[in-house]
């Protein structure tokens, strides 16, 4: 009796190291640029921990529920870049050690040097926080997906409601930093693509700190312009470049009653705490109770990225970065991501198509594309650069 029970023991044992032998290993890495803040007496904005990583982290869960049944354990390696750090010096690490699948959280300036790397070889990048139009366009790479919308499809959302509501008069305030000449400039071709008509544009340059002065300086600043609308460029100041965010000292001090949008007034996001609809609730909830805080947008996009690596390997079965990556771009691939419309690709500059959502700091205004504004393939690229339109060309 005793040797049966060895041997049926032995005999699982051996069914089980089998079963091990063939689970299908996978490991994406998230790479997150720690930014140092400069010291305030304050914060009205804490500092968000792991940021992007917490998103991941869920992703990778998510995969695993899937994993389950198809043999598959995903793995997700954490990296924050601190700021003496290379990010190209990390990323070069990690593939010598034939890593491929990544998702970045990173400056512009790492983003680029990652992109000089001569290691890129077969690896599959995703962008989840840069907006850069041109990243989609001019310098657009085969090897890149961005689930991070471009300011192009920001500033379409946002025009497509302003165009909707019948306001379309606007006076135009940017920044003085690259990424609010960047919106700004989208804003403008938003604007003549949908038929809004900006009466004036002005550059808030103030480089002194206005707290105590805003009234007066606002008032001036606005005086004598005939706008429905005024909209902000003001993206704020992240990952150290120059100017500052001005954005919140303009509602209530304008010259005249008006509308103000853009910075975080009205604000064009991939994610909201707000947002409720479509199992968004039910997503909020079960981050909420993993991760001990808020999802924010970032969080959102590296959750898109993983979920989308996972899907494809579960569904080609292979870590083949081509192989998954020409299934991501398949025009038949999509994923559910709690925004009333299944999200997918382009494959003309690898963008992710999404649903934009309008936002005040705490609660969902509206949800773009607008109702009434149609495209022949998906009314979802009436937001951002279209086919036709677009400078990119993969090598």
């Amino acid at each position: 009796m005793k040797n049966i029970f060895y041997i049926i023991f032995f005999y699982f044992l051996f069914i089980f190291s089998i079963i091990a032998a063939e689970i299908q290993q996978i490991k994406i890495v998230h790479l997150n640029r720690i930014i140092e803040r400069e010291p305030t007496i304050y914060s009205i904005n804490p500092e968000i921990i792991n940021n992007g990583i917490l998103g991941s982290r869920m992703g990778i869960k998510d995969n695993n529920t899937t994993g389950k049944f198809t043999n598959q354990n995903f793995e997700l390696i954490e990296q924050n870049i601190m700021p003496n750090e290379s990010a190209k010096e990390i990323f070069e690490k990690f593939r010598k050690d034939k890593y491929k699948f990544f998702i970045l959280n990173v400056s512009k300036d790492d983003f680029n040097k990652i992109l000089s790397s001569d290691l890129l070889e077969d690896a599959l990048l995703i962008n989840t926080s840069l907006k850069d139009n041109d990243l989609r366009n001019e310098k657009c790479n085969k090897q890149i997906l961005h689930t991070a919308p471009s300011y192009r499809m920001l500033s379409d959302a946002l025009t497509q409601f302003l165009k909707k509501k019948n306001w379309v008069k606007l006076l135009l305030i940017s920044g003085v930093n690259e990424r609010d000449k960047q919106f700004a400039d989208s804003i403008k071709v938003s604007s003549k693509r949908f038929g809004l008509k900006i009466i004036n544009e002005k550059i808030w340059d103030f480089n002194h700190d206005f707290r105590r002065s805003a009234d007066l300086e606002v008032v001036k600043f606005t005086q004598g312009e005939k706008y429905e609308v005024l909209v902000l460029a003001d993206e704020g100041n992240t990952f150290g470049d120059s100017g500052n965010s001005f954005g919140d000292y303009i509602p209530y001090r304008t010259w005249k009653p008006t509308i103000v949008v853009g910075g975080e007034v009205l604000k064009p996001t991939s994610w909201h705490f707000a947002h409720e609809q479509w199992g968004g609730n039910q997503m909020q909830s079960r981050f909420l109770k993993d991760s001990k805080r808020l999802m924010t947008n970032i969080d959102f996009n590296s959750w898109v990225g993983v979920r989308a690596i996972g899907e494809a390997i579960t569904r080609t079965k292979s870590l083949d970065s081509k192989i998954v990556l020409d299934k991501i771009m398949d025009e038949k691939f999509n994923l559910a991501a709690y925004k009333g419309k299944p999200v997918s690709f382009r494959k003309w500059n690898g963008q992710l198509r999404q649903p934009i959502l309008l936002v005040t700091p705490r609660a969902l205004v509206s949800v773009s594309p607008q109702i009434g504004f149609v495209h022949p393939r998906t009314e979802l690229d009436t937001l951002g650069v279209d086919q036709p339109d677009t400078k990119c060309r993969f090598n």
